[in-house]
Formats: C-alpha cells, sequence, structure tokens
C-alpha cells in the first residue's frame, strides 16, 4: 500500500475496541474489580478467625446442652434399664447437628468408636468378636497418618474438653469434645469448614453480586461520561485526519468548555494557520526556486557555449594538441579558458575571476571578449595583451572585482612562446625528456586592480614534445573530507606518470584523479585545467582492406613529401617500403573475406641530438588483425640461388634496408608498425 492510501485510511483503521474511551473504561473497570478483590480478602483474612468462634461457640453451646440432657438421663432416670438409656443417649447424641455437614462420634474407654458416620467402624451392640477386628481411632489414625485424629483420640480418652483442628479427607475440619459422664465416653462434635465458613460464603457471593452489578452500572456511567469528553477529541481527529491528507481548509469542531480540548482544538487551528501560510510561502519559494534554477541553467549553457570547442578543437593545425575543461563549484562560475588562432600564432588564457556565482560568470564573459579583441591589436605580445585587458577591466570598476591570468602566445612557425602571468598559479612544464617542474616567471598584478600598470612578459622554446598544464586553484587547493589539499606536489607526481599521455587524457586523468581525492567533499571552488602541447605535423589517411585502396596511398605518399619536403630520391624508396606494409595487411592481416580499416598516420619531427636540419619522418600503421609482428620474421636468404630460396621474406627484408628503425607493438586489439627514416 503506499504513502497515500496509508493516509485515507489513518482514522478509519482504528479499532473501536482501541478507543480511547474504551480503554479508559476497561482501566476504571479493572482498577475496580481490583479493589474490590483486595478488599475482599482482607475482610476475609480479618474475619476468619471471628467467623471460626463464632460457629464454633454454637456448635460448642448446642453440644452442652445434649450431653447435659443425656447426662441428667444416665444418672437421675432409675426406671430405664441400661440398655435403654444408652439407646436414648446415642439417640441424643445423634440428633447433635448444628450445621448440614456436622455429626458426632463417640469413643469408649479403649478408643471404640461407639458412634460413628460411617457404621463400619462402630462397635456398639456388636460380639467380642466383631469389637475385636473394629479398628480404634488410634489405629485409623496410623490408616490415614492423620496426627491431628491421633492427637484427638488422646485428649478425648484423657477426659478433656476442648476445641481443635483435625483432617476429613482432604478438607480441614473443627472438632469440639468433652466427656460424657458418669460413663468413661467421650463425645466429639465434627463440624465442616463448609459449615463453618458458611455464613462468610454467603457474605462473599452477596458482596461479589452487588460489587458486579455495582461495577456494570459504574462501568456503562463510565462510557458514556468518558464518549461525552472524548467526542470532540473524534471529532478533531477526523479533522487533523483531513488536514493529513492535504485539506487544510477543514472546520475544526466548535467547543463549549474552556478546557484541556479546547485548548488542543485552538493548537490545532493555529497549526492549521500556520501550514497554510507555510505552504504558500513553499510554494511562492520553489517556483522562485525552479525560475532562478532554469535561468542559472541557460546561464551555464551560455557560459559554457562561450568557451572554445574541446571535441575538436584546432581542426587544421595537426601540430598542436590542445583540451580543456572547466568544473564549477555552483551552476556558474569565475573560471575562465580560452585560446584563439590568428595569423599562425595560438593566443591563450585561463583565469580566475575573484569571487563566485553570478556577478562572477558576468565578469568572466566580459574578461573574455576583452581577451579576443586584445589579441588582434596585441598579437605579438602576451605582457601587451595583458596591460590592454588591464586597462579595459579596470575602467568603471566600481564592484573591485579582478582576475588572475596566465597568458601566452605561441609562434607556430617559430616555435617561440611568451607568455604573461597576472598573479596566477605558476603552469607545470612537461618537457620533452619527461622531466616535470613548475614555470617560473615574472610576478603581476591580478588584472581589473590598476588602469595602469606595466606588466612584464618572458618567453621560451616551445620544441615538439613540450606540454605545459595551466590551471586555477581549484585542482592544488582542492580538499578531502579531512581538510587535506591536492597540493603542487601531488600534481607534480601525477603528471609525471601521464607526460606519455594525449592532452585530453591528461586533463580528463587529473579531473578523476581530483575527483577520487576529494572523496565526495563538496567542491569549494571552480576547477579548470588547459594542456598544450607541442608535436610534430601529422597526415593520417584511412583505408579498408581492399587492394584498390593502394592507389589512395600514393596520393597520401606524395602529399607527405611536399608538406615534409622529403627528397625525390628518398621518396621513391618510402613509398614501396610503406606500400608493403600496407600490402600485407591486406593480404594477411583480416580472415579472408572479412572487412578491416587501416590507419597510415605520417609524422615529421627534428631531433634534438642531431643537427638543427636532421629530421626524422615516422610512419605508423595500424589495424585491428590478428596480432603479426614482422620485426620476429627471419632475415630473407638474398645469397643463395633463386630455386634454393625459400618464399617469402622479401617485403620485410626490403623494409629493413629501406628504414632505419622498424618497431611493432600490440596495443589492446590493434597492430601498431612504426618505420622511421632519417633525413639529413
Amino acid at each position: 500500500m503506499d504513502d497515500t492510501s496509508e493516509k485515507k485510511n489513518f482514522y478509519n483503521a482504528i479499532s473501536p475496541w482501541n478507543s480511547i474511551g474504551v480503554r479508559l473504561s476497561l482501566s476504571i473497570l479493572g482498577v475496580a474489580i481490583g479493589v474490590f478483590v483486595v478488599g475482599l480478602l482482607i475482610y476475609i483474612y480479618f474475619q476468619e478467625d471471628n467467623v471460626k468462634q463464632e460457629t464454633m461457640l454454637r456448635a460448642e453451646m448446642q453440644l452442652t446442652e445434649e450431653i447435659c440432657e443425656a447426662e441428667k438421663l444416665l444418672i437421675g432416670d432409675t426406671t430405664l434399664t441400661d440398655k435403654e438409656k444408652t439407646d436414648s443417649v446415642m439417640h441424643i447424641i445423634q440428633r447433635i447437628k448444628p450445621y448440614k455437614h456436622s455429626f458426632c462420634i463417640l469413643l469408649d474407654a479403649n478408643g471404640h468408636y461407639l458412634l460413628h458416620p460411617d457404621s463400619s467402624l462402630t462397635v456398639y451392640d456388636k460380639d467380642s468378636a466383631t469389637i475385636a477386628k473394629r479398628p480404634t481411632i488410634f489405629q485409623r489414625a496410623r490408616l490415614t497418618n492423620d496426627t491431628a485424629l491421633d492427637s484427638l483420640g488422646r485428649k478425648m480418652l484423657n477426659g478433656e474438653r476442648g476445641m481443635m483442628e483435625i483432617l476429613k479427607g482432604k478438607d480441614y475440619s473443627m472438632a469440639v469434645y468433652r466427656p460424657l459422664q458418669p460413663t468413661d465416653w467421650s463425645v466429639a462434635l465434627v463440624c465442616s469448614r463448609l459449615d463453618v465458613f458458611a455464613s462468610l460464603i454467603h457474605i462473599v457471593w452477596f458482596a461479589g453480586i452487588a460489587v458486579a452489578l455495582g461495577v456494570l452500572m459504574m462501568f456503562v456511567l463510565c462510557v458514556i461520561a468518558i464518549r461525552r469528553i472524548t467526542k470532540p477529541l473524534d471529532q478533531l481527529t477526523q479533522s487533523t485526519s483531513e488536514i493529513s491528507r492535504g485539506n487544510l481548509h477543514v472546520e475544526m469542531p466548535e467547543l463549549k468548555r474552556e478546557d484541556e480540548m479546547w485548548q488542543l482544538r485552538e493548537s490545532f487551528v493555529h497549526m492549521q494557520q500556520s501550514l497554510r501560510e507555510h505552504i504558500d510561502q513553499l510554494t511562492q519559494t520553489t517556483a522562485a526556486n525552479e525560475r532562478i534554477k532554469s535561468e542559472l541553467s541557460i546561464a551555464n549553457n551560455i557560459q559554457q557555449s562561450m568557451m572554445p570547442k574541446t571535441h575538436q578543437p584546432l581542426p587544421d593545425r595537426s601540430d598542436i594538441d590542445i583540451y580543456a575543461s572547466l568544473v564549477p563549484a555552483k551552476e556558474v562560475g569565475g573560471d575562465l579558458f580560452d585560446y584563439y588562432l590568428y595569423h599562425n600564432k595560438l593566443c591563450f588564457i585561463v583565469g580566475d575571476v575573484s569571487g563566485k556565482g553570478i556577478p562572477a560568470a558576468l565578469y568572466m564573459a566580459m574578461t573574455m571578449r576583452v581577451f579576443r579583441i586584445a589579441c588582434r591589436h596585441h598579437i605579438n605580445s602576451a605582457h601587451e595583451i595583458a596591460e590592454a585587458m588591464g586597462r579595459t577591466l579596470a575602467e568603471n570598476n566600481e564592484s573591485n572585482m579582478f582576475i588572475t591570468a596566465f597568458i601566452g602566445v605561441l609562434d607556430l612557425e617559430t616555435n617561440k612562446l611568451g607568455y604573461c602571468n597576472a598573479g596566477h598559479n605558476q603552469p607545470l612544464m612537461v618537457y620533452p625528456d619527461g622531466h616535470c617542474s613548475l614555470l617560473q616567471s615574472e610576478s603581476n598584478i591580478p588584472l581589473g586592480i590598476l588602469e595602469h600598470f606595466d606588466y612584464e612578459g618572458d618567453s621560451m622554446d616551445f620544441l615538439v614534445g613540450t606540454k605545459m598544464l595551466v590551471y586555477t586553484d581549484g585542482l592544488t587547493e582542492a580538499e578531502n573530507p579531512q581538510k587535506k589539499q591536492f597540493g603542487e606536489e601531488q600534481l607534480i607526481h601525477t603528471v609525471e606518470d601521464l607526460t606519455f599521455l594525449s592532452s585530453r587524457e591528461i586533463v580528463t586523468t587529473l579531473d578523476s584523479k581530483v575527483r577520487h581525492f576529494a572523496n565526495g567533499a563538496e567542491q569549494s571552488d571552480d576547477l579548470t585545467i588547459l594542456c598544450i602541447s607541442k608535436q610534430a605535423p601529422k597526415r593520417t589517411l584511412f583505408i579498408t582492406n581492399e587492394m584498390s585502396e593502394v592507389t589512395k596511398l600514393k596520393q597520401f605518399m606524395e602529399g607527405a613529401a611536399r608538406e615534409f619536403g622529403i627528397p625525390d630520391d628518398i621518396q621513391l624508396s618510402l613509398n614501396l617500403a610503406v606500400e608493403e606494409a600496407v600490402v600485407n595487411v591486406i593480404n594477411y592481416a583480416y580472415p579472408k573475406g572479412a572487412e578491416g580499416d587501416i590507419e597510415i598516420n605520417i609524422t615529421n619531427s627534428p631531433i634534438p641530438d642531431l643537427s638543427e636540419s636532421s629530421t626524422e619522418v615516422i610512419f605508423t600503421i595500424i589495424d585491428q588483425g590478428v596480432p603479426f609482428d614482422p620485426t620476429t620474421h627471419d632475415e630473407a636468404d638474398t645469397t643463395s640461388e633463386l630455386e634454393e630460396r625459400q618464399i617469402g621474406g622479401l617485403g620485410i627484408h626490403l623494409i629493413r634496408n629501406i628504414m632505419d628503425r622498424v618497431e611493432y607493438q600490440r596495443d589492446g586489439n590493434s597492430n601498431k608498425l612504426t618505420m622511421t627514416k632519417i633525413l639529413n
């Protein structure tokens, strides 16, 4: 069941037996019954002795009265025989019955029963043989293991009178005993506990019935009274249930008595009004936030669209590898990067506006526009671009905002890089030998602070294989949950392991490393990284594994020879070697009938260790065919007679003799054959 259904059935789901009124009534009833039971037990406890004494006093009085009559008969009446006197005495004793379950026993001097409810035990009017077989009271006491009965028999035979408890079956009974004069007999009147406490039991039953009727009446009255008291609570419950369903305009019940229930009702009314006001405010705030969010999203899209397209930065230049990324800490940020190719010179900037949010984003947009204009007028000098931007940004700068920036101008013909650092982080340089270090430069103030400031620049050679990493402090000052910063040292160590990667791979890997370092900590500053590297000019051709595609290779090689200045006498042999390698791939790389692609790349770069005019042309052939390393193939036999030579191997032999280096690499699912020719 969903939340809506649960809210809908909230009130109706309450069982009638679980209501406060019923539970309170049952609680009162339980307390009343408990009080009655406890009181009754206390009454019985304190009345037991009184009832026992009163009952036994009545039994003793009747016993005494009847025994006195029997004694008079035995002593005074001389007209009767002994047998008649004994029968009369027996009759008198048998009629002693003060209670329903009481009875008398009569013992002779030897302890035999002369009178007992169980006639099988009596010896009266029996012959001596029969008497001998009848048990005495002592024998019966031993047989039933009743010490009280034994004690009663001894007291009776000793002629004592009194009262004591004895065991009759599983119930205790009371016995009143006394001697019968002038005989040596003794009489005992036995009264059962049922007889002794009969009056008390009647009282208990009467009290129980009275209390039951009283409790029932009290329960009915309690239910009526409590229902009247809790009826407003039920009405409040229904109203608040409607509120929980979202109906904030439901009417609260009117209460006449200003009691606690009235206070509760007023609290609910206040809560209802507060909820309506809060929801109205929340609705307005949500709508405003949605508008702001939508506007910020549009602003973010506009800001990102102002940046250069990173998927194909410089489509007409294969000698420059440049890539950048910007990750704002909020919807919009104050970081920026831009690069601009004009008259064979690449101008680039990475900046960080003071502050964050929309003001910084507006200032950043203005800075990018100013940068482009300044590049067109001062393309030959990075520090002149900085001075022009500083003047423009400082004019009418009432908000006192400024921007730190690193500006560079790379001459693609001379490979000279001019740069100016306006209060920005020092870029990280990666040199062709793999060495990494921070670029030391002149310190200048940020742009926009002073309208007239002489910015100082610097320059350096930017040779093939050199990489420059320009970034904002959002990279080095990124923090993890323990408030530890990423730092310049960790940046250098990270980049040292990435020197062989492209600019895109370096930037994306660094971004991933920083996110992993942050480990979920909130980004506190915008993060911008730009990587630019100088690489050898490159020409690329894609063909399929069809022999007809070889004709494209000839035109491709002729164009490369013209671009890279390959002499005509060398061009023919290079064409032959590359064609041989490509034909091998077409014939053997892919299974018969399968289609596949072949990529041919040609680059030309100077050799630093040789003379300035020495260059090397590198041919790279890449396919996704079966693994095959031609460099491990045995040298072809060129000295034996033709009929004695093994077939194959001459193509590889030709390639090895034409090229200065031949290298093979299996890169994932690709074969990569690299052939290098040094040109003096």
